[in-house]
C-alpha cells in the first residue's frame, strides 16, 4: 500500500510533472486548488511538492505560489535563478516583517539550508540586496534596512525643522484609547506601532476624534487635529485613523481632509472586512490597514475540512451574541464553510449566563465576559463544600451539575452530530473547553477545538487558536510611515498579514474519536 498507492506523493509528484507543460506561466496553482484537481489531501500534495522540489522542477518559499524552475520551453541559467531564489525570499521576509528593520540577518547556513544554494550564491544576493538599500553589513554581520546613524529619521527633514519628525494618532475618544491599550487582544497592534517609531527616532502625537472630559488635554475634532499638524511644519509626516466603524462614521471625511495636507493618511478600521464605505483602493497617498477576519476563518475552517470534519459548531457568549461584530463573524464562518461544499454546515450553540450575573451593568462587561463558567465551577465548589476540583468524583458530580444546568449544551453536543468546535473567540473557547472537560468529554478525542485572538490570558488552555500577528502589523504600519525599507500591500494596495495557526493539540480527524 506503500509508494504504489494511488495518492502517494511520488505517484502524484510525477503526474504533476507530467502537466507542468499544461501549466501558464512560471508558477504552479494554488495548493487548495491542486488538491482538488489531484483528488489528495493538503499534506499529500505538500511532500508531493518536497518530492518536486528534491528534483529540482520548482522551488518555494513560505506563504508563496510554488515557482516552476525546469520549463524546457523558458530555459533559465542555474546560477542566476539560485541568486534570483535568495534575492526574492529575503525580499519577500523583509516586506511581511519576517526579517525585521535593524535586526541581523539569519545566518548563512539558513540560506543555503532553505533556499538549497551554495554559499556563494547567497553572498552574491546579498550583495544585491544590498545595492538596493533593504541591508547593509556592519562587523561582517548583515542587517536589514539601510545603514542606521544616531538619529535615522532627522534625514527626512530640513537641517532647521527643530525636533524630530512626528507621526498624528487619531482614536475616537479617550475610553477607546485606554480599551486599545489595554486589551490584551489589541493592544499589540499600538504598542508595536509606537515603540518601533520611537526605536527609529519619531515622536508620536495621540488626538481624539470628539471632545470630552477625559480628553480636555488633547487636540479634538479635525479643525483642532489640523491646527497641531500645521504647528508641527515640516516635522509632520502623516496620520492614522483608528476606530471601529460605529465609533468613527465620518472617518471619510476625515481622510479626505488631512489627505489634503499632502502627506499619507492611514486608515486602521478594526471591523474584520467592513471597508465602512471606503473605497477598496484608496488613492495615494493614503492607505488602509486590516486584519482580514475572513481570511482568518477561512484558514479555520479550510483546517478543520482538511482533517475530516464537516458538522461543526459555532460556540458564542449569551453576553455577546447580538453585538454586531459577532453576527458578523457568524456570518463570516458560515459562509466559509459554504464554500467549502462537501456537507459542510455549521451551528450555533450559545454559552449561557448564569442568572444572578444577568442584573449586572453592562460597565463590567469586560470584567465578567470570559469568566462566566469559572463562576459555574467556583458557586458548584462551595456548594459542594470543596475548596478545588481535585479527584475524579469531585470533577464528575461538577460536571453533573454543569450538564443540568445547561441542558441546552448537553442535549447540543450529546447528540453526537458535531465533531468539531469554533468559539467566537478565545474567552468563549475557555468557558467551553472548561465545560467540556468537566461534563467527560475528551478534547480532541471526542471533539476537536479552534478559536481565534490568541489571547494570552487562555494561553494555557489546550485548544489550538488563530493569531492574528497584530504585532507584526503595527511593525508593517510603523516603517510605511518611516519608509527605509518596502511593506508588503495586497492587490488594493492595503497593509495586512497572514494569520498564524497557535497548534495547542485539540485538533484531530474525527476518526479518532470512534477509535477510542
Amino acid at each position: 500500500m506503500g509508494g504504489s498507492q494511488p495518492n502517494s506523493a511520488e505517484v502524484v509528484a510525477s503526474q504533476i510533472e507530467r502537466d507542468m507543460p499544461s501549466f501558464e506561466g512560471r508558477t504552479l496553482p494554488p495548493m487548495r486548488e491542486l488538491c482538488r484537481r489531484y483528488n489528495v489531501s493538503y499534506y499529500t500534495m505538500l511532500r508531493a511538492a518536497m518530492v518536486l522540489r528534491d528534483k529540482g522542477l520548482i522551488w518555494y518559499t513560505q506563504g508563496k505560489r510554488m515557482q516552476i524552475c525546469g520549463r524546457r520551453d523558458e530555459p533559465e541559467t542555474t546560477e542566476n535563478s539560485a541568486v534570483t531564489a535568495v534575492v526574492q525570499y529575503v525580499e519577500e521576509g523583509i516586506k511581511e516583517g519576517r526579517f525585521r528593520a535593524g535586526h541581523r540577518l539569519p545566518k548563512m547556513q539558513y540560506f543555503t539550508s532553505t533556499c538549497r544554494v551554495s554559499r556563494d550564491k547567497v553572498c552574491e544576493a546579498l550583495r544585491a540586496l544590498e545595492a538596493k538599500g533593504l541591508l547593509h553589513k556592519y562587523a561582517r554581520k548583515w542587517f536589514v534596512g539601510p545603514s542606521r546613524i544616531s538619529e535615522p529619521a532627522t534625514t527626512l527633514l530640513p537641517r532647521d525643522s527643530g525636533g524630530k519628525p512626528a507621526i498624528v494618532l487619531v482614536i475616537p475618544d479617550y475610553f477607546r484609547f485606554r480599551y486599545y491599550f489595554n486589551h490584551r487582544s489589541i493592544r499589540g497592534f499600538f504598542t508595536t506601532l509606537l515603540t518601533e517609531l520611537e526605536l527609529f527616532g519619531f515622536d508620536t502625537i495621540i488626538a481624539f476624534r470628539t471632545h470630552s472630559v477625559a480628553s480636555v488635554a488633547f487636540a479634538s475634532g479635525i479643525q483642532e487635529v489640523r491646527t497641531v499638524i500645521r504647528g508641527l511644519g515640516a516635522r509632520y509626516i502623516g496620520c492614522l485613523l483608528c476606530g471601529y466603524s460605529h465609533e468613527f462614521p465620518d472617518i471619510e471625511e476625515w481622510r479626505q481632509s488631512l489627505a489634503g495636507l499632502g502627506k499619507p493618511v492611514g486608515l486602521h478600521v478594526d471591523d474584520c472586512d467592513d471597508t465602512s464605505g471606503l473605497p477598496s483602493r484608496l488613492p495615494s497617498p493614503c492607505f488602509r490597514v486590516y486584519i482580514s477576519f475572513g481570511c482568518v476563518v477561512q484558514n479555520a475552517v479550510d483546517v478543520l475540512h482538511q482533517l475530516g470534519h464537516r458538522r461543526i459548531a459555532l460556540m458564542e457568549d449569551k453576553v455577546v451574541s447580538d453585538r454586531p461584530w459577532m453576527k458578523k463573524r457568524r456570518s463570516i464562518i458560515t459562509r466559509a464553510a459554504e464554500s467549502l461544499g462537501d456537507g459542510m454546515t455549521v451551528e450555533t450553540a450559545v454559552m449561557p449566563e448564569p442568572a444572578e450575573d444577568k442584573q449586572k451593568p453592562d460597565s463590567d462587561l469586560v470584567s465578567r465576559h470570559g469568566d462566566i463558567m469559572f463562576d459555574h465551577i467556583d458557586r458548584l465548589q462551595t456548594e459542594m463544600g470543596v475548596e478545588r476540583a481535585a479527584g475524579e468524583k469531585v470533577i464528575a458530580a461538577i460536571g453533573q451539575h454543569l450538564a443540568d444546568e445547561m441542558p441546552s449544551l448537553e442535549s447540543f453536543v450529546k447528540t453526537g452530530r458535531h465533531t468539531a468546535v469554533i468559539a467566537a473567540n478565545d474567552e468563549v473557547a475557555a468557558e467551553c473547553y472548561l465545560w467540556l472537560r468537566y461534563t467527560g468529554r475528551k478534547v480532541p478525542g471526542d471533539i476537536s477545538m479552534v478559536s481565534f485572538d490568541n489571547n494570552p490570558d487562555f494561553a494555557l488552555f489546550s485548544f489550538s487558536t488563530f493569531d492574528m500577528c497584530l504585532e507584526n502589523l503595527g511593525y508593517l504600519v510603523a516603517h510605511q510611515f518611516i519608509r527605509d525599507i518596502p511593506v508588503k500591500k495586497d492587490a488594493n494596495g492595503n497593509i495586512t498579514t497572514r494569520p498564524r495557526l497557535v497548534d495547542r493539540g485539540s485538533l484531530a480527524p474525527p476518526a479518532l474519536r470512534r477509535r477510542r
